[in-house]
C-alpha cells in the first residue's frame, strides 16, 4: 500500500495537467508545421519554384558581419 501526502497528490495532479497542456500545445505546433509545409508545396507547384531548396551560403548585401564591433560597454 502506498500512502501519499495531500501535497504530493496535488503536485502530481498539477504536473499531469501541465503535461496535458504541453501535449496540446505540441499538437497545435505540429499542425502549424504541417500546414506551412503544405502551403510551401502548393506554392512551389503553382509557381514552379522549389521553396525548400537551400540557397548558397552567400549573404545578401547589408546582412552578416561587417567586421565592426557593435556591442557597447
Amino acid at each position: 500500500m502506498v500512502v501519499e501526502a495531500a501535497s504530493d497528490t496535488s503536485k502530481i495532479q498539477a504536473l499531469k495537467e501541465h503535461i496535458a497542456e504541453l501535449e496540446q500545445l505540441l499538437g497545435q505546433k505540429q499542425f502549424e508545421i504541417d500546414f506551412l509545409k503544405k502551403q510551401m508545396q502548393i506554392a512551389s507547384e503553382q509557381y514552379g519554384v522549389d521553396l525548400k531548396k537551400k540557397r548558397s551560403g552567400k549573404h545578401l548585401p547589408g546582412t552578416g558581419n561587417t567586421g565592426k564591433n557593435t556591442t557597447s560597454k
